[in-house]
Order: structure tokens, then C-alpha cells, then sequence
């Protein structure tokens, strides 16, 4: 089966309107390339390699390979309480490790408007919030958007610059050969 056919029938077996995939070798892209309907909820229109899509949660894989960059390069300890970096992080009691599982015990969105419909919040508006944990660090999966708030933030603690400005920057601070 090539590529194209495994990328199709991956998406139909996932029942995904679209998927965009890409295979390197040594640094280089091979093959890229797009199945699907890359707008499913306005006007059809078929994706291809270049077809950007909305990142929402592709966010937070991003930052948690980041953060176990910095940690394989030794500049965190994933076991060590978050608020060593971040004091004033809601649940900074929970460990690093915690947060980026789902199992820092904050809520998934909190009450009030979330960035993707409202436009964003600093870090101070988001700590004037109720971001009281819902449950004990450790003891439940709850996926956590205010999770990942906070673990960007703590990226930005570690590298000194925005979270997206340090994702950006990645190859070079965790010594990996730019793209």
C-alpha cells in the first residue's frame, strides 16, 4: 500500500474529515501529503501537503515535547513540583509530570469564556480566575486546558521567551538540526 492509500484509508478508519502527513529521512521531507475535506463544517475543499490547519490542541503536544527536551538536556525535572519554576502556578503543587498526563487536577476549561472563543488571556487575568483544583494531584485523568496554560508558561519560565516564540525555536535549543 502506498503512503497516499495508507494516509486515505487511515482517515476514513478514524473517521477524520481530513489528515495531512509527512515522512522525513535524515532532516529532509520525503513525501507529504493530504486526504480529505479540509473545511468539513464551509465549503469543500480538498487539502494538499501545504493545507494549514487550526493548531487547538496540537499546542500541547508541542509544549510537552519541549519541556521533555529541556528535561532530557537537564534543565527540569519532570517529578519536581511545577511551582519550583512557577510559583504562582494554580495546582503548583502538582508535579511537572502531573500536568503534562491530564493529572494536575485542574478543570478542563474553566466557567468563563476559553481563549479559543474569546481571544486570549495574559497569565495574570488567568490567575485572577477560580483555577481551584478539582481533585487531588495524581489521583485522575482530567483533561486539562488550564493545564497546558500553565506548562506554557513554564516554557516560557525555562527559555526566557514566549511559549509559540520558543516552540519556534526548538531544533536550535534542544540540539536538533533545523527543518
Amino acid at each position: 500500500m502506498s503512503f497516499d492509500e495508507h494516509l486515505t484509508a487511515l482517515r476514513q478508519r478514524q473517521h477524520q474529515p481530513s489528515l495531512s502527513a509527512a515522512v522525513s529521512v535524515e532532516d529532509r521531507i520525503v513525501w507529504a501529503d493530504a486526504a480529505g475535506n479540509a473545511d468539513p463544517l464551509g465549503d469543500p475543499r480538498t487539502p494538499d501537503a501545504a493545507t494549514r490547519y487550526r493548531v487547538a490542541s496540537l499546542t500541547k503536544v508541542q509544549v510537552a515535547v519541549a519541556l521533555l527536551a529541556l528535561a532530557d538536556a537537564g534543565e527540569l525535572d519532570v517529578h519536581a513540583p511545577l511551582a519550583t519554576w512557577v510559583p504562582d502556578a494554580p495546582a503548583g503543587h502538582a508535579t511537572v509530570a502531573q500536568f503534562l498526563a491530564h493529572s494536575s487536577g485542574l478543570r478542563a476549561e474553566p466557567a468563563w469564556p476559553w481563549w479559543e472563543r474569546a481571544g486570549g488571556y495574559t497569565w495574570d487575568e488567568l490567575l485572577r480566575r477560580d483555577l481551584e483544583p478539582l481533585f487531588p494531584a495524581g489521583t485522575r485523568f482530567h483533561y486539562s486546558n488550564v493545564g497546558y496554560a500553565v506548562l506554557g508558561k513554564l516554557l516560557e519560565t525555562l527559555t526566557g521567551q514566549a511559549w509559540d516564540a520558543a516552540l519556534a525555536e526548538l531544533p536550535s535549543w534542544c540540539g536538533h538540526p533545523s527543518a
